[in-house]
């Protein structure tokens, strides 16, 4: 195959599945093997952290939604796997650094009407969106409409919630725009720490400190050659000015995916645990609704 894709064996990543039930959830796994059948299709060996007790298979990670095969014969196939979600920050909690290639997410604000979310329930994440503040720490959320989503409204708590995230292949992370009211906006920022050869040409580049001050040694040695040696200053000159554009390539940058900002009020740190509970292993296999107990 062609594809380079960003998972090998040992990894961790989040996957979603087309069963009735199950629609629009995203559940942590683990790559446990990979393979590429006769008929050439792409298959991963996962084991679903969060549910110990099921068995492990092999998931074919291209798909068509079985929703739309019969609309739409010819829409393309969708990958059901993608990295695990980006770690959580308040805007004043962001570290100055971390990992090349990383990202990490930066929430500004305090949950509004509108936001487009993620909902832990029954050991998985269901993608929705807030239609009501309930209290301050509970709100009502509603699911994707089938055949994207199960549908339907039910009472969230906020330390259950996070805010979604779209992933492909080509573009990485990106942020959907959530709506309201007549306003869009981003509920969460993206910051990518990415070497000078992912740049694109949207991102804000920042040059370090202490590439700048070599830059500066750099002028100055060539200044202080050309007044030495007239003779051979050209040589020295075309040295340093080669060391100066080197140092000003190597620049680390950070892409910030950001739309409208807004205010920075957020009320308490995100806390976004993992259910611990095991999952009733007879909602699987009935391909039974687990949210049913949560219903408004």
């Amino acid at each position: 195959m062609d594809l380079i894709l960003p998972f090998k064996k040992g990894d961790f990543a989040e996957a979603r599945s087309f069963m009735k039930g199950f629609r629009g959830a995203w559940f942590r796994c683990k790559v446990e093997d990979m393979r590429v059948t006769k008929t050439g299709h792409l298959e991963y060996y996962l084991q679903y952290i969060d549910y110990p007790g099921d068995k492990k298979k092999w998931t074919r990670v291209f798909q068509k939604n079985p929703a739309y095969r019969m609309k739409n014969p010819h829409a393309g196939r969708q990958f059901l796997l993608r990295p695990p979600f980006p770690q959580l920050y308040q805007r004043d909690q962001v570290p100055e650094h971390f990992q090349k290639s990383n990202v990490v997410a930066c929430v500004c604000d305090t949950w509004k009407v509108g936001d487009l979310i993620d909902w832990l329930s029954e050991d998985c994440y269901w993608t929705g969106k807030i239609t009501k503040l309930l209290s301050e720490d509970k709100v009502e959320v509603e699911l994707l409409e089938p055949p994207m989503g199960e549908g339907g409204y039910y009472k969230a708590d906020c330390k259950d919630i996070r805010p979604a995230l779209d992933w492909c292949l080509e573009n990485d992370w990106t942020v959907p725009l959530s709506q309201a009211n007549g306003q869009s906006w981003y509920t969460v920022q993206l910051i990518h720490h990415k070497s000078d050869t992912e740049c694109s040409s949207s991102d804000e580049e920042a040059t370090s400190d202490d590439d700048e001050e070599e830059a500066q040694e750099s002028m100055k040695r060539a200044s202080n050659l050309l007044q030495e040696t007239q003779g051979s200053s050209n040589l020295a000159i075309s040295s340093d000015t080669a060391t100066i554009s080197r140092l000003n390539n190597q620049k680390d940058t950070i892409a910030t995916t950001m739309g409208i900002s807004r205010p920075s009020s957020v009320s308490k740190p995100l806390n976004h645990q993992q259910a611990t509970a095991m999952s009733n292993r007879s909602c699987l296999a009935d391909g039974q609704n687990p949210k049913q107990s949560s219903t408004i």
